[in-house]
């Protein structure tokens, strides 16, 4: 992914220093925002990865315990701001965190709205609520709550997201 203004790496440079047990694993990013965050974001609960290929990406989604989707009311996809893209964005990401069992945490905007339930299959936090965040992150500090949201948003994936359910429902779309 990309580390732009909006995708929500300001949300972990705010809570970061609150939450000193928890380790912030960041992937993706280009060698310019890479050194640009880093310099930004200097704690040593944040750890910067980079660029990985996407059949390795399994590797890290093994060990994380939480994701969180912390996008911004305006997000960039370029990292100009001519293109605002947070009314349609749709994350792959996200639906990669639900195929993957993994308990969520995303921002509470309408583009989420459309799969992500509060309190069902992740919890849904304001987007600059910083205060939320962390109280989002010590509630799925709780092993039940991580296992009922992982469990409930795998369900709903493999219910409704699959690449095979995603082309049936186009098919079946397209017939009515």
């Amino acid at each position: 992914g990309g580390l732009y203004e909006g995708k929500g790496i300001e949300v972990i440079q705010k809570i970061a220093p609150m939450l000193k047990d928890v380790d912030f694993h960041i992937v993706g990013g280009n060698t310019q925002l890479l050194n640009y965050w880093k310099k930004n974001i200097p704690y040593k609960n944040v750890k910067f990865f980079g660029f990985i290929r996407q059949n390795e990406i399994h590797q890290y989604y093994a060990k994380m315990k939480i994701c969180i989707i912390p996008n911004q009311h305006k997000s960039y996809s370029t990292g100009k701001k001519s293109v605002n893209i947070s009314d349609f964005t749709s994350p792959l990401k996200m639906f990669e965190y639900m195929a993957y069992r993994k308990p969520i945490i995303a921002s509470d905007l309408p583009v989420f709205q459309e799969i992500l339930k509060n309190g069902h299959n992740a919890l849904l936090v304001k987007p600059d609520d910083y205060v939320g965040w962390i109280n989002a992150i010590n509630t799925l500090k709780d092993f039940r709550i991580r296992k009922k949201l992982s469990d409930n948003a795998h369900h709903d994936f493999t219910l409704n997201y699959t690449w095979d359910k995603r082309v049936s429902k186009l098919f079946i779309d397209k017939l009515q």
